[in-house]
């Protein structure tokens, strides 16, 4: 019966120190993730590539996301902001249903490369990607409806500055919608530890514990 909690104290024990203030601006030097490596090709954006938990977890994702706008923005066309958009698959799973003008934006231009590909095979019209940063958006003040942060806030490492530019875009009475990791033993163990040391389901510094909200 002691087993579990010894297992548990051992990975306690070697969590990383967190940051004193994950407001503050945090120096590249300081962490160990790479924002650059695990999203440098078009396979690894594919289903079967190393951003394949993400596609796992889209469709039910995109359902919450489609569900909280509709709740908030029904009866006329939406436009919609995805921050950090990646390989496209939530704006490409959103610009398939009913009432969508999507822009996705990326730093990565394999993962943009994987997204406009991806919609030209579907034939959608309705969402563009351009090559950009979440803290300098390419689009004037109030331009958008929702903004959409989906697992890109784990990355940031001026946090506070990321938000207020996302919220410079978003009209009065707009709606953020995000999603992330929270900073804790379970997400240590699953994300860190299971995913990049034991199963290999994602390349190893894909994430950094102490950047976790």
């Amino acid at each position: 019966a002691a087993v579990p909690f010894l297992v548990l104290a051992i990975f306690w024990a070697a969590l990383p120190q967190p940051y004193p203030d994950r407001l503050a601006t945090i120096e590249v030097s300081a962490t160990r993730i790479d924002n650059v490596g695990p999203y440098d090709s078009v396979e690894k954006w594919a289903p079967d590539g190393m951003q394949a938990g993400l596609h796992l977890l889209n469709p039910e994702r995109v359902r919450y996301f489609d569900e909280k706008i509709r709740a908030l923005k029904s009866g006329s066309e939406v436009r919609l902001l995805d921050a950090g958009c990646g390989g496209g698959l939530v704006s490409n799973a959103l610009a398939r249903l009913e009432g969508y003008s999507i822009d996705g934006v990326d730093l990565s231009p394999h993962g943009l490369d994987f997204a406009r590909a991806e919609a030209a095979k579907a034939g959608l019209k309705n969402v563009r990607f351009h090559n950009g940063s979440i803290y300098e958006l390419p689009f004037a003040d109030e331009s958008f409806d929702v903004a959409v942060v989906s697992d890109v806030l784990e990355h940031m490492l001026e946090l506070p500055r990321a938000v207020r530019e996302v919220g410079r875009v978003l009209r009065p009475g707009g709606l953020l919608l995000f999603d992330t990791i929270d900073r804790t033993l379970a997400t240590y163990i699953v994300a860190i530890f299971g995913a990049e040391y034991v199963t290999g389901i994602i390349q190893r510094g894909s994430h950094d514990w102490r950047l976790f909200i």
